[in-house]
């Protein structure tokens, strides 16, 4: 899988490039014609938007954390510190991206006890290629292949899978984001992969050139139980390469986390 990820990374770079590329990785966009800061959080739909060429990009939680009571004796909680998301443009349609949790831990809480464990997350790393709209216009779309891996955990495996990402300009100050998400689990005591299938459809509004809100529906499907969230959150750009967020993903079934806030920054180079 990670083979195929790097030939579909090399084809995906090669076709972003155009004959005679203006800005590159190696010749960066001057500042002053930097598109607007666009990232792929708060909300769980990723953007279609690449970073511009030759800057880099951060997007972090302070901590995520998560909280689902199982039954009337049993809470299960789960946090991360400081997960983020690095960026850096290579083309002016196409970025890479590293996704890591470095640190998460669980805690299940039951009437015989407290049961905890921490560790190295999971690592991802990502490719996005914008087939149009970068640059204006009332829709984008883009394609996101990914692989990922808990490198230190006992019996690690690869998977990984593909997103399509598509963004909607409606009235003034309003857009629609959705993706479908096709993923290729490994999933202990079994072998080979099962798929998992993501759907989510994320609606925001912009009060004003700093601060936005959006509310979002989320699915994920498998052979196990159907997970749903209902999130929401809101956005405040402090400068044009600054932004902060935060917010609520609320379990909307019973396989889903019953709450998880956030608290996150997002910043450009």
């Amino acid at each position: 899988m990670r083979r195929q990820f790097a030939l579909l990374a090399t084809l995906l770079m090669v076709a972003a490039i155009p004959a005679r590329a203006q800005y590159s990785i190696f010749k960066p966009v001057p500042h002053e014609k930097m598109r607007d800061l666009s990232t792929d959080r708060p909300d769980r739909t990723e953007s279609p938007f690449t970073v511009d060429a030759g800057h880099v990009q951060v997007e972090m939680d302070g901590i995520s954390y998560s909280r689902d009571r199982v039954d009337a004796n049993t809470v299960v909680s789960g946090w991360a510190i400081a997960p983020v998301n690095f960026k850096i443009g290579v083309t002016s349609r196409f970025d890479l991206q590293f996704v890591s949790e470095f640190i998460t831990g669980s805690r299940i809480a039951t009437p015989s006890g407290n049961f905890s464990e921490h560790g190295v997350g999971e690592m991802t790393l990502r490719a996005k290629l914008n087939f149009w709209g970068n640059d204006g216009g009332t829709t984008a779309f883009g394609i996101m292949p990914f692989v990922s891996s808990s490198p230190f955990a006992e019996g690690r495996r690869v998977q990984g899978g593909v997103i399509l990402p598509l963004s909607v300009a409606l009235a003034p100050s309003w857009g629609l984001g959705t993706m479908i998400e096709t993923d290729f689990v490994a999933e202990a005591g079994r072998a080979g992969r099962s798929v998992h299938t993501v759907f989510s459809v994320t609606v925001g509004h912009d009060f004003s050139d700093r601060l936005g809100m959006f509310g979002e529906l989320f699915s994920e499907s498998s052979r196990g139980p159907w997970v749903g969230t209902a999130d929401f959150g809101t956005t405040f750009a402090i400068t044009p390469n600054v932004q902060i967020d935060g917010g609520a993903n609320i379990g909307i079934s019973r396989a889903a986390d019953g709450i998880n806030p956030f608290l996150g920054l997002s910043v450009r180079f």
